[in-house]
């Protein structure tokens, strides 16, 4: 076990900054993890509910880089223990179970499909660019055959016409219970303003992710995470079930286990529990770990930019003498 390992968390911040500058310059171990490169896969189910109701449990990703990959070994979360078992995974270890290859948020950032679908959402929105057709979806999902979260559910009727054979699961709890566990989760992060800096003094990474969710809100409310977040909710739903035909819909509400769900799929029921969803605490968690990664890079980047600087200058004091 490294030295360096242990609980993070638990260090002084000015320990934390140091410890994160080391394994960001390569003095922590090493991963060979890589994205997921697997032949395409027929898509049979989309998920079209929103985050928060069950969809995915964000885990922390492995970004494919050595210095990502040293970040992650070298600060294991406090929470591992439990984050590592399917308990955490909700809908899409449920789907995992089942014998699905489930494409989520941490996909879409590992693969780097974040501006990807920042592209498309501009362009169904926003008129910017081409409107994505079936093409587009199958580049990003190759190896996959079931789509959710978000931005993937702003693409109702995209995906439905897309994939005409695909069923789908509208993921969906009591409304004020989501926006109750939305302000204490994703829109707590969202509007941590050190993110709009970090965009450009990390753009490989936090450049990377933090624009195309910024723009999924401001397409879903505008930023207003008040009555007419709460509104926009409800007309995600309504729209789904006008969309989708009533043979292809199951409307799935958080807690309802593996019966309903199998039965739709037409799958045999597990042995075992239904995957509970994540909890607040480990969400945060994860959302600081990447936080002090993105910092961590901006330092590093900021050296880099500063080297050249300082031997330009000392090159041109030495040509004045």
């Amino acid at each position: 076990m490294s030295d360096l390992e242990g609980d993070y968390f638990q260090k002084p911040w000015y320990e934390q900054i140091a410890l994160a500058l080391l394994v960001v310059l390569g003095m922590g171990p090493k991963s060979d993890v890589k994205p997921k490169n697997d032949p395409p896969r027929p898509m049979q189910v989309l998920v079209l509910g929103l985050g928060r109701c069950g969809t995915t449990c964000q885990t922390f990703p492995v970004f494919p880089s050595p210095a990502w990959a040293s970040f992650c070994a070298v600060f294991p979360s406090p929470d591992e223990s439990k984050l590592t078992g399917s308990d955490w995974k909700a809908l899409r270890e449920a789907l995992k179970i089942l014998g699905y290859q489930p494409y989520d948020s941490a996909d879409r950032f590992v693969a780097g499909h974040d501006p990807l679908w920042a592209q498309a959402l501009r362009a169904k929105f926003y008129a910017h660019g081409r409107k994505w057709d079936r093409a587009d979806f199958d580049r990003v999902t190759a190896g996959y055959d079931a789509i959710l979260d978000t931005p993937c559910a702003f693409f109702v009727e995209d995906l439905v016409a897309a994939y005409p054979d695909a069923l789908v699961i509208l993921n969906t709890r009591p409304v004020d219970s989501w926006l109750r566990s939305m302000r204490s989760t994703i829109l707590a992060v969202h509007v941590w303003p050190s993110w709009r800096l970090l965009q450009y003094t990390d753009p490989k990474c936090t450049g990377s992710w933090y624009p195309s969710r910024r723009l999924e809100w401001e397409i879903f409310c505008n930023h207003d995470y008040g009555e007419p977040c709460r509104e926009a909710f409800l007309k995600h739903y309504d729209h789904v079930r006008k969309v989708v035909p009533k043979d292809r819909l199951l409307e799935y509400e958080l807690g309802s286990g593996w019966d309903s769900l199998c039965g739709f799929l037409g799958k045999e029921v597990p042995k075992g529990e239904f995957p509970r969803v994540n909890d607040q605490d480990g969400f945060m968690v994860r959302q600081r770990w990447l936080w002090w990664y993105g910092l961590a890079l901006s330092v590093v980047n900021g050296v880099k930019l500063g080297v050249p600087v300082v031997v330009l200058w000392a090159a041109w004091m030495w040509y004045k003498k």
